[in-house]
């Protein structure tokens, strides 16, 4: 009773504050004590929305689930990650998501593991956990879209690094959430392919069937070097509800590597590891990598350069060569001007020509006519 007694003087202070200060969108449930929502809201914004703390509260009875599916998952969301939240939900953060905003928190600060499917075998399961830092990137999710989906929007979020049992390879566990998957170009390239969904595997943040994308023939190249995995060495799925998650193998690199700036799993030079200090011109696309730091690699759109020679060394030759395209472009310009000129002082010729020789018929005539006409007054 006392306990009771707190919350509802908590309570009436706080109506007071939010009536003069500002609305108050929560509904008011009726309810006294701990088990109103807007206490609720309080309290888990005082604690900085503790994701540990919510997942106890959720999980004491039905009526703190059903509070927390309706209004507690939607705020964790965005008091934990707004720009993301506002892109996926659209201008009403408040409106459905798909899969629900369980779901999305669970994806947001969970790390489901990994196992056995048909095209990625591991030698025993890793179990899912908590994931103390994530972050998640558009940019990231562009690596994971065909080129005839880059429209789609795409959050990923970095590997999940897990030890593997054997092996010099590292188990890397990833994941993220497309927006409006329903209406997105990846899910009609999978209906147009009719890509089956599995039997065996679910989503492990909404339960929903899923794609799997290699099964699908939908994984870019790109993806691969996003991940600093060898090509094939991965397999991600798609469920209905636009939530993705997958495995990979992570390459390790060696002290050898390190040292000397070679990167002898890329076998196409499209991606190099080199040793601080190295003099090097390199032209690319810089990104962060949360398990190794800092790349660079080809860009999907661009130029990828790398030259041990200066880039004041680059340039000069540059120069001389737009000197001479500069005065081949002059060149070319006056021979079109000639050519152009050409047609048009033949049409200005071919008229005065026309002209002439119709003023000296009209005269021709004249005198004919004149002529006559004198032979008859004669």
């Amino acid at each position: 009773m006392l306990l009771e007694g707190r919350f509802s003087v908590v309570q009436m202070n706080t109506n007071r504050r939010l009536k003069f200060n500002q609305p108050s969108r929560l509904p008011n449930s009726g309810k006294s004590g701990i088990e109103n929502e807007r206490v609720l809201v309080l309290v888990f914004e005082s604690i900085s929305w503790d994701i540990h703390t919510l997942c106890t509260i959720a999980s004491l009875s039905r009526r703190f689930c059903a509070i927390a599916r309706r209004i507690l998952w939607r705020r964790l969301c965005v008091n934990r990650a707004p720009g993301m939240v506002a892109a996926l939900s659209g201008e009403d953060p408040s409106g459905r998501i798909d899969g629900g905003w369980h779901a999305l928190a669970k994806l947001m600060f969970f790390c489901g593991g990994g196992e056995s499917t048909r095209y990625f075998n591991l030698s025993q399961p890793t179990s899912g956990h908590f994931a103390c830092e994530s972050r998640f990137s558009k940019t990231s999710g562009r690596f994971f879209l065909p080129k005839n989906c880059r429209r789609d929007l795409l959050y990923m979020s970095d590997p999940c690094e897990h030890q593997a049992v054997g092996g010099d390879e590292h188990l890397g566990v990833f994941r993220g959430v497309f927006r409006e998957f329903m209406r997105s170009k990846t899910r009609e390239c999978l209906v147009r392919r009719q890509a089956a969904l599995e039997e065996k595997v679910r989503c492990p943040y909404c339960g929903g069937r899923v794609w799997s994308m290699t099964a699908a023939r939908l994984v870019p190249k790109s993806a691969a070097r996003r991940l600093g995995s060898r090509e094939g060495g991965l397999e991600f799925f798609v469920c209905v509800n636009g939530h993705l998650h997958g495995t990979c193998w992570l390459i390790p690199l060696s002290s050898e590597e390190e040292d000397n700036g070679e990167d002898d799993d890329n076998s196409d030079g499209s991606e190099l590891v080199l040793s601080i200090g190295t003099p090097v011109t390199v032209v690319g696309e810089v990104v962060k990598d949360g398990v190794r730091g800092f790349r660079i690699q080809n860009p999907e759109n661009g130029l990828f350069f790398v030259s041990p020679v200066p880039l004041d060394k680059i340039i000069f030759p540059l120069e001389k060569w737009s000197r001479r395209f500069k005065y081949v472009s002059i060149g070319l310009t006056v021979v079109g001007v000639i050519l152009i000129s050409k047609h048009v002082i033949e049409y200005i010729v071919e008229r005065r020509r026309g002209r002439l020789l119709r003023k000296r018929v009209a005269d021709a005539a004249a005198k004919r006519a004149e002529l006559v006409t004198g032979g008859i007054k004669l």
